[in-house]
């Protein structure tokens, strides 16, 4: 993390994955690209499920580990959660829990 600049670093596009690839009623996931490099993705390191993984900005390749849940928390906050197969894990900042 970085202080905010309002740079496109710093900025994020969030698009759903096209429906043809999940059954209508499903609940489709996300990819979150670098708004100033949109061949990347935000990507869970090696599509690992331990604790502590690291999150990276990694070249598209369609894998799980690049798809997010976007889930509003209804208080104004969303939580990012990795669409990795049994897996709950979701982004956090390590060490920024209260």
């Amino acid at each position: 993390i970085y202080p905010g600049n309002g740079t496109d670093a710093q900025k994020f596009d969030i698009k759903q994955v096209p429906a043809a690839n999940y059954k209508p009623t499903a609940v489709r996931p996300f990819i979150i690209i670098p708004h100033y490099a949109q061949t990347m993705r935000l990507d869970v390191a090696g599509g690992s499920s331990e604790d502590g993984t690291l999150v990276q900005i990694y070249k598209a390749n369609n894998t799980p580990a690049q798809k997010w849940y976007v889930l509003d928390n209804g208080d104004g906050t969303w939580t990012m959660l990795a669409n990795l197969k049994g897996a709950k894990r979701v982004l956090d900042v390590k060490g920024g829990g209260k």
